[in-house]
């Protein structure tokens, strides 16, 4: 077994202590995966493919399919990585029935918001750069540009941008009330008193929460992100939910982000969830887009030539995050012996742990 040459984009030393760093806890780092991601061509290129359609106008929802610890989660953040480079602004939201239920959309939509992330700022909260760049690209254009691009918005979000608008204005700025629209865009419901004081009359609420995401999508098309991808990692799944009337509540919502889908445009929604999710739901019947082609993407478990190259990067990562170098002979021993498992987490897992042992002998 021969070590694996750096893949293209192969991380710095630092970038490879913090992927080690999260294998060695059995989860996907936060960047940095397309250094060890191997044998997922076939889902990667239907991404790409969406990702172009989306950037032309149209607005898509993907499912994908896959048990715990089989790397839905993984995939999500790779997606992350090339929806970036084609600049596109990206969220990924955990749903779970204690933290982000989808029966209450307004409390996802807060999530989607907050979660928003962009290529130039990977790890900082958007909304407030995609706002600045929207004040820029307003103060540079003529009055039929403004106007356009407010008109095809909600009043909600034409409210938002005015008042933003205000409280930048260079004669009367106001930090204070720049922070409450930031809030109110975030999904945070505001008393009458302070929601007067921006002038916007209703907050955002489970009505309006789709709506509202669309504006800013086309929010952000306007002033050049090719649009926005929504990551929907179901941690816990609609069947977990204990009352009824919540699983009801969960599937009604779904239903209204296909709809909007169908509506909107520069819109990427990927639902990733375990069998359970497709046991209890007839997906390609009750929840795929009208024109949809039906596709549910199922990641298959990594055969043995994959697992021996998913060994092999994760030892070159290991050696740039710790400046060291693996006795060829023993790693190779450690790479071949891998063999397929129902969580891939595990593997690595075990392999960065030896890794560890080895370097400190």
């Amino acid at each position: 077994m021969t070590a694996a040459t750096p893949s293209p984009g192969h991380p710095d030393r630092n970038t490879a202590v913090g992927i080690v760093n999260a294998l060695r806890r059995g989860v996907p780092p936060e960047y940095g995966l397309e250094s060890f991601s191997v044998c997922r061509a076939e889902i990667l290129a239907q991404f790409e493919e969406d990702l172009g359609l989306v950037r032309a106008g149209s607005s898509l929802l993907r499912y994908i399919d896959a048990d715990l610890g089989q790397g839905k989660t993984h995939l999500l953040k790779l997606l992350r990585e090339v929806a970036f480079r084609r600049d596109f602004i990206v969220s990924i939201v955990e749903l779970s029935s204690a933290e982000c239920p989808l029966y209450r959309l307004v409390d996802v939509y807060g999530r989607i918001v907050a979660g928003l992330r962009t290529r130039e700022s990977p790890g900082e909260p958007a909304l407030e750069a995609i706002l600045g760049r929207w004040l820029e690209v307003m103060r540079g254009a003529d009055p039929e540009r403004r106007r356009k691009t407010l008109d095809g918005l909600p009043n909600g979000m034409k409210g938002a941008l005015v008042a933003y608008l205000n409280a930048t204005n260079f004669l009367g700025p106001s930090l204070e009330r720049q922070d409450l629209v930031l809030r109110w865009l975030n999904g945070e419901s505001l008393p009458l008193t302070t929601r007067t004081r921006i002038q916007l009359t209703d907050n955002i609420a489970d009505a309006t929460a789709l709506a509202m995401l669309s504006a800013l999508t086309a929010l952000a098309r306007d002033i050049g992100y090719a649009g926005v991808c929504v990551l929907f990692d179901e941690a816990e799944g609609i069947v977990s939910f204990a009352r009824s009337s919540q699983r009801s509540a969960a599937v009604a919502n779904l239903v209204r982000v296909v709809r909007q889908t169908e509506r909107s445009h520069g819109s990427y929604f990927v639902y990733a969830a375990t069998p359970s999710f497709f046991d209890l739901l007839d997906v390609n019947r009750q929840l795929q887009p009208r024109g949809s082609d039906g596709l549910i993407m199922s990641p298959l478990p990594l055969e043995i030539d994959c697992l021996h190259e998913l060994g092999a990067r994760i030892v070159l990562l290991h050696s740039t995050a710790y400046q060291w170098e693996p006795d060829a002979a023993t790693t190779a021993r450690l790479i071949t012996a891998l063999q397929p498992s129902d969580r891939v987490s595990d593997t690595t897992r075990a392999l960065v742990a030896a890794l560890d042992e080895m370097r400190e002998q």
